[in-house]
C-alpha cells in the first residue's frame, strides 16, 4: 500500500498492507496510525515512517484520552500518541480508554485501570464495557448476575438489574432488556426512556438506533425501524432494513435507500448496492434491460448521497472484492473505492464515480511492473520490475471459463470426449470377457474393473471435491421411458432407457463447476442469475466445439432427460455394431444455502451395443449381471 499525497507517493518500509484506523494527530504537528505489515502490526505516520515498528500482534486506534492499546508476547499494554509505551503489556486482554479508565483481564476477572496502570477501583467483573462518554460503563459482577452500571469511581449508578443491555451512547441512553424477551431503551437513571417493546434494539448511532419488531421463526424476514434517543420512530417499519445508519441512509432491500426524511430518491433504478461507505457514497449497479442482469448489463457506478448514481467510466467492469468475497471499501482517510477494469487493473472512482488513480500492470523489457498513474495519465510511481504481476480477477462478471475444470479451453473438450470414449470402450470389453459384474461384493471405489452400480455417494450433488471424480456414472432418472412421468413397467424389457441399463459402463467428467457458498449467495442474490447465464453462455459454447467435431447432435435420442435440473444434448458417434451417446448436459442445484452450477460430459453405449456385448459374456456372467440401478443425479 502506498501513501499518496497529491503529487507525492511514499512507500513505507517495511511495506504497508493495511490501515486498522484513521490517521490521528499526535500533538506535535503530525500524524499516527495503527497499521498491518508483512511481520505484524506497528504503527506509522503520515511521511510512511513507523513510529512503532510492525513487530506487534495487534495494534488498535487512538481513543479521545490520547492512548492506544496493543498486543505483544500474548498480552496486552498502552501506547501514547508519541508511540511510547505508557503501560507495559500484562493483561491477558484489555479494551479501550474512556474516561480516563480502561477495563482489562486479570485472571478470571475484568478489573478497571487509570491511566497510570494502576487498578481504579477493587471491583471485580464477569463483564466490564469501556466507559461511554457520559461516564457510565456496563459491568456484571458474575455470570449469574444480572447487568448494570458503574461510574469512574466504581460505584453502582445503576444497580444490576438487566436481563441483557447494552452501552450508554453519547446520548446519554442504552438499550436494555428487563425481563421476558422485549427490549427497551433507558436513560442515566435506570428508568425507562422507551419501554420494552422490541425484540431487539441495537446500539445507538448517531442518536439512532436500529430496532426489530418481530424476529424469526415468526416471520421469514424481520420487520425493523428506527428510532431516536427519545423513543420517536424516525424510518417506520418495514422489511429488509439494514442494521446501520451511515451518511445519513440506511439500506432497505436489495437497492433502496430510506433516512429521516423518507426514500431516497435517486436518478436511476438501482438493481442492488451497498451500504454507503462513511465518504458520502456507496457503490451500486443498475442493469439496462427488463430481461434481467448478466456480466455484458449489469452496470456499477457510485451512489452519492444526494441520490445521484454515476455510472463508472466504460473500462470499468466492477468493484474490487477481496478473498472473502466481500466488495472492497475505501481504506481510512480515503475517500475513494476500488474497482476491476477491462485489463484486470484497478481503478480508484471518487464520489462522483471519476477515475482518480490507477494502479496499472507495465510490460517491460524483463517482466512486468506496477505503476499508479493520476487523472492525467501522469505517472506517480513504479515498482521494481518482477517476472510477472498478478492480474486482478473480476468475481461478480468472472470470465466463463474461469470455472473450467479438466480443460483449460472449451476446444479441449472433443479430446476429453474421445478419452470418455476409450474408457467406456475398455468397460464394454470387460463386460463381453464377463470380468465386469454390477453384482460384485468388492466395495473398492478405485478399482475401475469393478463397478459398484448401487452406490449413491451424494445425494445432492453438492459435495465441492466432486470434481475429484474422474470416472463416476451418469444422471437421475425417474424409471420412466417415455417422459411422461409415469412408470411404464409394462414395457418391453429392450425399452429400458440407456442411461440406467449402460450405467456400469459409462463414463463422465465434470468440466465446469460454479459454485456459490452460503455468505455469496446470501450477500448477492443476483448472483444465482448471473451463475446461471454464465453456464448457459459455455454450455453453448461446448455444445458449438462439440457439433464440429461429432457433426449435428441427435435429434430423437434412444433416452430422455428426466431429472430435475438437468438439460443436455446427445451426439450419436461410432458404427455398428460399436456405437456410442456423447452427451454434454447442465445441472443447478441448491441445499443449505449454498448452490452449484455444473456442465457435465457423459459417454455410454447405446442399448443395441451394450446388448451386444452382454451376448458375448460367458453364460455364467449373464444371468442377471445389470438390474435396474437407483437413480442418481448427474456425475455421480
Amino acid at each position: 500500500m502506498l501513501i499518496v499525497d497529491g503529487t507525492r507517493v511514499i512507500e513505507p518500509d517495511p511495506p504497508l498492507l493495511a490501515l486498522r484506523s484513521k490517521f490521528t494527530s499526535n500533538g506535535e504537528g503530525g500524524l499516527i496510525a495503527a497499521a498491518r505489515s508483512t511481520s505484524g502490526f506497528g504503527y506509522i505516520d503520515e511521511c510512511g515512517r513507523w513510529v512503532v515498528p510492525p513487530t506487534l500482534q495487534d495494534a488498535r486506534s487512538f481513543t479521545e484520552d490520547g492512548v492506544a492499546r496493543f498486543q505483544s508476547g500474548d498480552l496486552w499494554g498502552f501506547i501514547d500518541l508519541r508511540g511510547k509505551v505508557v503501560i507495559e503489556a500484562r493483561f491477558e486482554d484489555a479494551k479501550a480508554f474512556q474516561c480516563g479508565r480502561a477495563p482489562v483481564k486479570d485472571g478470571e476477572y475484568w478489573r478497571y485501570i487509570d491511566r497510570n496502570g494502576a487498578f481504579a477501583f477493587e471491583g471485580l467483573f464477569t463483564r466490564a464495557d469501556k466507559f461511554s462518554p457520559c461516564g457510565l460503563a456496563l459491568a456484571r459482577p458474575s455470570d449469574e448476575a444480572r447487568y448494570g452500571y458503574i461510574d469512574v469511581a466504581g460505584n453502582w449508578a445503576i444497580a444490576p438489574q438487566f436481563a441483557y443491555a447494552l452501552s450508554f451512547s453519547p446520548d446519554c441512553v442504552a438499550p436494555a432488556q428487563a425481563k421476558g424477551n422485549r427490549m427497551g431503551v433507558i436513560g442515566m437513571d435506570g428508568k425507562w426512556v422507551v419501554k420494552p417493546s422490541y425484540s431487539n434494539v441495537g446500539e445507538f448511532n448517531h442518536g439512532y438506533a436500529y430496532c426489530d419488531v418481530n424476529r424469526y421463526p415468526r416471520y421469514i424476514y424481520p420487520r425493523a425501524s428506527y428510532i431516536d434517543s427519545r423513543g420517536r420512530v424516525v424510518i417506520p417499519e418495514q422489511e429488509g432494513l439494514a442494521k446501520s445508519m451511515t451518511d445519513g441512509w440506511v439500506k432497505s432491500g436489495e437497492g433502496n435507500y430510506v433516512g429521516l426524511s423518507g426514500e431516497l430518491a435517486v436518478s436511476a433504478e438501482i438493481y442492488w448496492g451497498t451500504d454507503f461507505t462513511g465518504y458520502g457514497f456507496a457503490i451500486a449497479s443498475v442493469y439496462e434491460n427488463d430481461v434481467g442482469p448478466d456480466e455484458r448489463n449489469l452496470t456499477w457506478g457510485i451512489l452519492a448521497a444526494d441520490g445521484q448514481f454515476h455510472r463508472a467510466p466504460d473500462d470499468i467492469i466492477e468493484p474490487l472484492t477481496d478473498d472473502d468475497t466481500d466488495i472492497v471499501f475505501p481504506e481510512p482517510d480515503t475517500p475513494f473505492a476500488p474497482f476491476v477494469t477491462s485489463n484486470e487493473d484497478v481503478a480508484l472512482l471518487d464520489r462522483e464515480g471519476r477515475i482518480v488513480y490507477r494502479l496499472q500492470r507495465q510490460a517491460v523489457d524483463a517482466g512486468e511492473r506496477i505503476v499508479l498513474r493520476d487523472a492525467g495519465d501522469i505517472v506517480l510511481w513504479s515498482s521494481p520490475i518482477y517476472p510477472s504481476v498478478a492480474r486482478v480477477r473480476p468475481f461478480f462478471g468472472a470470465a466463463p471459463a474461469r470455472f473450467l475444470e479438466e480443460i483449460e479451453d472449451p476446444a479441449q473438450l472433443p479430446g476429453l470426449a474421445e478419452k470418455l470414449l476409450e474408457r467406456t470402450q475398455e468397460k464394454l470389453a470387460l463386460v463381453a470377457r464377463g470380468e465386469l459384474s454390477c453384482d460384485s461384493d468388492d466395495d473398492d471405489e478405485d478399482d475401475e474393473d469393478d463397478v459398484d452400480c448401487g452406490d449413491d455417494d451424494d445425494e445432492n450433488g453438492g459435495d465441492d471435491d466432486s470434481d475429484d471424480d474422474d470416472d463416476v456414472d451418469g444422471d437421475d432418472d425417474d424409471g420412466d421411458d417415455d417422459g411422461d412421468g409415469d412408470d411404464d413397467e409394462d414395457e418391453d424389457e429392450d425399452d429400458d432407457d440407456v442411461e440406467s441399463f449402460t450405467d456400469p459402463v459409462s463414463t463422465a467428467q465434470l468440466v465446469w463447476r460454479a459454485y456459490l457458498d452460503e455468505y455469496s449467495w446470501g450477500n448477492y442474490q443476483f448472483l444465482e442469475t448471473l451463475r446461471s447465464k454464465q453456464m448457459d453462455v459455455m454450455y453453448g459454447r461446448m455444445v458449438a466445439v462439440l457439433t464440429e467435431r461429432f457433426g449435428q447432435p441427435a435429434s430423437v435420442p434412444e433416452y430422455a432427460f428426466r431429472s430435475y435440473g438437468v438439460s443436455g444434448t446427445v451426439w450419436l458417434v461410432g458404427s455398428e455394431p460399436q456405437r456410442y451417446w456423447v452427451r454434454i448436459s447442465e445441472f443447478a442445484d441448491a441445499g443449505d444455502g449454498d448452490g452449484w452450477y455444473e456442465i457435465w460430459l457423459n459417454c455410454m453405449p447405446t442399448i443395441e451395443t451394450m446388448k451386444a456385448a452382454l451376448a458375448m459374456a460367458p453364460a455364467n456372467a449373464r444371468s442377471d449381471g445389470f438390474e435396474e440401478v437407483e437413480p442418481r443425479e448427474p456425475g455421480r
